[in-house]
């Protein structure tokens, strides 16, 4: 599985982005909010994580795949990519109708392409441990209700 997400990560991540852009700028899907322990839980800060962490696996996979260790010039490049893909997909919004601009989204955006990136450069060994899920999961649920 790795092995198909390593070969097709540029395709995947153009392909990607997209379906990304595409769902930033439909105001017709209702996201559910609810309390958890008193606060507000969006699912929409979910969304943006994922989408974003997805976007930074593929991302630093396909970076990874041209050349063996990434320098940290290269990491600068990633990271102004991230900032600029969050940046953009928010500040699209603002020339649709019904949506908004929010600097909250831009900063979960760039959590979750964080956490992606953090994930990929995991020392790891053949398989994903469950450990390693665990708390990728959990980070993004503290990550959620803060």
């Amino acid at each position: 599985m790795t092995n198909f997400f390593s070969r097709h990560s540029r395709l995947l991540f153009f392909a990607s982005l997209p379906v990304i852009f595409l769902f930033s700028i439909t105001s017709q899907l209702r996201i559910p909010r609810f309390r958890v322990y008193g606060n507000l839980f969006r699912l929409d800060r979910v969304i943006h994580i994922v989408a974003f962490f997805v976007l930074a696996v593929l991302l630093v996979l396909w970076q990874k795949k041209e050349q063996k260790k990434i320098s940290f010039p290269k990491w600068i490049w990633l990271g102004i990519v991230g900032v600029g893909l969050a940046f953009l997909i928010e500040a699209v919004q603002i020339i649709i109708p019904l949506r908004t601009f929010n600097l909250e989204d831009v900063m979960y955006g760039i959590a979750g392409y964080i956490l992606g990136c953090v994930f990929v450069m995991l020392p790891r060994k053949p398989k994903i441990g469950f450990l390693n899920v665990f708390v990728v999961v959990l980070a993004l649920f503290f990550i959620c209700i803060l």
